[in-house]
């Protein structure tokens, strides 16, 4: 599997793969391929997520906690993103507990010039969702953005869908281009206006297109966890009117609408996986969200959170520890977000910082409020000390490529799979001490039969000696130290506690 994938990189085109001109109505988004030309065979495929409530679950009812990495890597001056991480580094995220890759794609690989469909491009990124699943991790498309295209001096929309209305165009580079630069805030308010562009359609339409196109490829990929419509939304001209407490309800009307435009197209190509959206892009640092209802029974709210007043254009430092309040008012909101609209939740990225007693903290508030996440990034794709890895292409153990001491802080026991609802976990990176609690009512009512276990993530990383394990209301399954602590419920329990302790 692995040498295809690298045999499909090594073919690579520039020439596209054309898909037909894009169209305005969903009914003609069908004639798109859904199919793709190749397929991976004999890779078996992870149990199909969905949600009840803010709680992912999986086909057994059992509520799923996932803890993830960000893949994304650029080539210097390219538009897009390719896939280098090696097979020994996809085997290394499993063997340290991670269940989930957050991957970025660009719609400028998919879609270079104006209806076309790059099949090798997106080739790539199913092949390594088929590596993922051999390995056990979700695979979350991100379809990523970064001051819009590379004719603004950003990536991720393709030049041909960049309408600056002729207004100066300074290229200033990220993350300050957002604020400065005319041509990136002008492209960004001709997308949301839903602008025809050279081939007399609405540019939300193209995209809705190739969201259409890619969803077709992805319906049947084995690790697939959904895809993320658009990564960080920027509301452009009128980003001031967002950057405030209380949010922005004109903007975030025009992003519901883009989203009820979107999803229909992924839906018409994959009704059963998770459809996945963000707010506008001030959320992350503590603005209220103010979208409407998406009309997406099967969607997961997915948000960021970092501190904007510590935040630079390579890594995120807090030395005075003064972030905690920002981070627990961005996961209320998320919270809010949630309860009002009924949508799963996923804090699907933070992190990007050096300083280990953020990580921890940041790591034990996401336990408190018994959260799934992401870090950005497991590899460096933007010159960030931060990164797990420096070179994906790389062995973990290579000289200078492991950045330990974030690995130390990232990998930790959690709860993977419960049968039950939780309503308490917690880790000491000193102590090295984990509880966890929960009840045996399954969270979408009723109870479980005979035989469904709980799956508790106990990495050797935190106890290279083995560990210990004391619980009530279940019985251990699982082998001494095994890294996945299986659990039984006792029959007529109705709540479990479970604590486990490194062995001395």
């Amino acid at each position: 599997m692995a040498d295809l994938r690298r045999g499909m990189r090594t073919r690579r085109q520039s020439t596209p793969v054309i898909m037909g001109v894009a169209v305005a109505v969903l009914g003609a988004l069908l004639s798109i391929p859904t199919t793709a030309s190749m397929r991976v065979a004999d890779a078996s495929g992870l149990p199909l997520l969905s949600h009840h409530g803010r709680w992912l679950t999986d086909p057994q009812g059992r509520v799923v906690i996932l803890h993830g990495l960000q893949i994304d890597h650029w080539e210097t001056g390219a538009p897009v993103n390719v896939i280098d991480l090696s097979p020994q580094n996809v085997s290394f995220m499993a063997t340290m507990g991670f269940n989930l890759a957050r991957v970025s794609m660009t719609y400028s690989g998919v879609a270079p010039v104006p209806g076309s469909f790059d099949q090798l491009y997106v080739d790539d990124f199913v092949a390594f969702d088929h590596e993922l699943a051999s390995n056990g991790i979700y695979d979350l498309l991100d379809m990523m953005q970064g001051e819009y295209s590379q004719a603004v001096g950003g990536w991720g929309f393709p030049n041909w869908m960049t309408m600056t209305n002729g207004v100066p165009n300074t290229e200033t580079p990220f993350p300050n281009g957002y604020e400065e630069n005319p041509a990136e805030y002008t492209a960004w308010d001709n997308f949301w206006a839903n602008t025809a562009d050279s081939d007399k359609v609405g540019l939300q339409q193209d995209y809705a297109a190739g969201l259409h196109a890619i969803a077709g490829q992805f319906a049947d990929a084995p690790a697939l966890l959904g895809i993320e419509i658009l990564n960080e939304p920027w509301p452009g001209a009128s980003w001031p009117t967002c950057a405030n407490p209380a949010g922005c309800p004109a903007f975030d009307q025009a992003l519901t609408s883009f989203y009820r435009r979107a999803v229909p197209a992924i839906r018409s190509a994959d009704p059963n996986h998770l459809v996945v959206y963000e707010p506008n892009i001030f959320f992350d640092f503590g603005s209220a969200t103010r979208l409407g209802n998406i009309g997406d029974p099967n969607a997961l709210f997915a948000f960021h959170n970092y501190c904007l007043s510590t935040a630079s254009p390579v890594t995120i430092s807090d030395p005075l520890q003064l972030c905690g309040v920002d981070e627990h008012v961005v996961l209320t909101q998320a919270n809010l977000r949630a309860t009002t609209s009924g949508d799963g939740l996923l804090m699907d990225e933070w992190g990007n910082t050096t300083d280990t007693t953020v990580l921890n903290r940041m790591a034990a508030e996401s336990d408190a409020d018994m959260m799934g996440w992401s870090y950005w990034a497991y590899e460096d794709c933007c010159g960030s000390a931060a990164a797990v890895l420096q070179h994906g292409t790389e062995p973990p153990a290579a000289p200078g490529n492991l950045n330990a001491s974030v690995l130390d802080a990232l990998v930790r026991p959690y709860p993977q799979a419960i049968a039950g609802t939780p309503t308490d976990w917690s880790f000491n990176p000193t102590s090295k001490v984990f509880h966890l609690d929960f009840t045996t009512k399954r969270i979408a009512g009723g109870s479980f039969p005979i035989g469904v276990v709980t799956k508790v993530e106990v990495p050797a990383l935190q106890y290279p000696g083995g560990y210990s394990v004391s619980v009530t209301g279940a019985r251990v399954m699982s082998a001494p130290d095994a890294p996945a602590l299986l659990l039984a419920t006792d029959r007529g329990a109705t709540a479990v506690r479970v604590t486990i302790t490194a062995k001395s």
